[in-house]
């Protein structure tokens, strides 16, 4: 068993894993309200989901003659935020971060042998590993492999105004300068040129890309749509 943190395998480290966080989905977003004269509680939902806690317990075998990293070493490794993906969950990622001090424990008394709970804070979709760009030059159907809807990111190249519809998701874009690529991402849910932002350019909505399969059609001065899929499962 091992994760992959920010790039770097625990192994690295000489990290022993002894347990992975179980398989899951996360909590939807669920606010509750006491009503006078009615029973149970009234529940509103947003349609968002709750972030996940991850548990990961850990052995630093250092009495067992492994090739362990040093305790600062360690510690600065199990810190900060980025990607984690872990071996009983292949191909899948999540966005995380490390909030909790390391707490280190000693596996036996009068041995150097240390254990400790590394707890990573999960963002609610476990991304998909290696998901390629899809390259359009002509209107079509793309399909969503995931089990939630995915917020991509489009590069639009394009010679004039343009009217550009994802899925159930419709948006234009005026008067930008189109000797660049127009960028447009649904995660930031920005509309940008290089390093101008152009939402004042934009109407409609950003696209998402819901299970299954999703029309791409435009109308106006489009050439090519690049996307970026970004595809994501409820973790």
């Amino acid at each position: 068993m091992h994760f992959i943190w920010k790039g770097v395998s625990s192994a690295a480290h000489g990290i022993v894993v002894r347990s992975l966080p179980p398989l899951g989905v996360p909590q939807k977003r669920d606010q509750s309200f006491k009503v006078a004269g009615r029973s149970g509680n009234l529940h509103v939902q947003d349609g968002a989901w709750e972030e996940t806690l991850k548990p990961v317990g850990i052995y630093l075998p250092y009495a067992q003659g492994a090739q362990v990293s040093p305790i600062a070493r360690v510690a600065a490794y199990l810190s900060g935020t980025g990607r984690v993906s872990f071996s009983n969950l292949p191909g899948r990622y999540f966005e995380a971060r490390l909030v909790n001090a390391l707490l280190l424990g000693a596996w036996v008394d009068d041995f150097d042998d240390l254990t400790a709970t590394v707890a990573f804070q999960c963002q609610p979709f476990a991304y998909h590993e290696g998901a390629g760009d899809i390259v359009m030059s002509a209107p079509g159907i793309i399909d969503n492999p995931g089990t939630a809807s995915a917020q991509p990111k489009l590069v639009v190249s394009a010679t004039g105004d343009f009217q550009l519809s994802v899925g159930r998701s419709t948006l234009a874009i005026e008067g930008a300068d189109y000797d660049k690529d127009v960028v447009i991402d649904s995660y930031l849910m920005d509309a940008y040129q290089g390093a101008a932002l152009i939402n004042d350019r934009m109407t409609g909505e950003f696209p998402t890309l819901a299970p299954g399969a999703n029309a791409v059609v435009w109308t106006g001065g489009v050439v090519s749509v690049r996307i970026e899929p970004n595809w994501r499962d409820l973790g």
